[in-house]
């Protein structure tokens, strides 16, 4: 009876220890998957806030000292989360460069070809957007700024020239070297410069040349047909006339005090 007793007292607690083994089993196995998906979430978004790794190719002209800098574009990709593993120049001139201009289509130096992890930052993405194409997992800047070397021509494209035509007897006229700050948002260089005054020689033959009826003002000389964007506003605020110059004509009403020089007269701006 007592064999009996203890065979039939056995599965209560046969039955108890397999729940109590079943819920530390899987109690052991949920903890498990959950740590595994807490530690797969950390590793990604460790992963998500690791900064893309690239290396920059910069393809310069070492004869072109009045070429654009690449400087401030390398910068702002440095600033946009990049981790610049590597930065190498070559010349355009070296084998290096050459196969590099034969193998990406380069139309225009200085550039950069840029490879890595392109796409991993959406911030670096839309900058490889504008600016140029990616190509074979290679990102490779086309909208080059000015002045730039022209690969098919061998010229140097953009140079320009700014007159600043200033009134010194006007002490109530807006300051003309203002023109300087607002023409270099439109990509121009401002290197080549001339400051010349309305009752000089200079500033009297200008005034005669062009009939400008106010002064301050400006004028732009060279090759400006590579700066579209300062091309499309320009009807807005001044002439292009007959031998390429562009002249600020309505633009000087909105930049404040001005002097009509057809009447005398000086005006207040609004």
């Amino acid at each position: 009876m007592k064999l009996k007793n203890s065979a039939v007292n056995f599965w209560p607690l046969a039955i108890l220890a397999g729940l109590i083994f079943g819920a530390m089993f899987f109690g052991l196995t949920f903890n498990v998957l959950v740590n595994n998906g807490l530690s797969r979430q950390i590793a990604e978004q460790k992963e998500a806030a690791r900064p893309p790794k690239i290396a920059i190719t910069l393809i310069q002209d070492s004869s072109c000292q009045e070429c654009v800098s690449l400087s401030p574009l390398v910068s702002a990709i440095k600033a946009a989360g990049a981790e610049v593993e590597a930065e190498t120049a070559i010349d355009a001139n070296d084998p290096a460069g050459q196969k590099l201009i034969s193998d990406y289509q380069i139309t225009k130096i200085p550039t950069m070809v840029v490879k890595g992890e392109l796409e991993k930052s959406s911030q670096l993405a839309d900058l490889w957007k504008n600016l140029g194409e990616i190509a074979d997992d290679v990102f490779v800047l086309r909208q080059v700024g000015a002045p730039y070397r022209e690969i098919g021509s061998g010229q140097i494209r953009g140079k320009v020239k700014i007159t600043l035509l200033a009134d010194q007897d006007c002490s109530n006229c807006y300051d003309v070297m203002g023109h300087l700050q607002i023409l270099s948002r439109f990509g121009l260089p401002i290197k080549e410069q001339e400051v010349l005054d309305i009752d000089s020689s200079a500033g009297k033959k200008l005034v005669r040349d062009y009939k400008i009826e106010l002064a301050p003002t400006f004028l732009l000389s060279g090759d400006l047909e590579v700066y579209s964007a300062l091309k499309s506003v320009w009807p807005q605020v001044g002439t292009v006339e007959p031998d390429g110059f562009y002249v600020f004509r309505a633009g000087v009403k909105t930049m404040g005090a001005y002097h009509d020089l057809e009447t005398g007269q000086i005006i207040t701006g609004s």
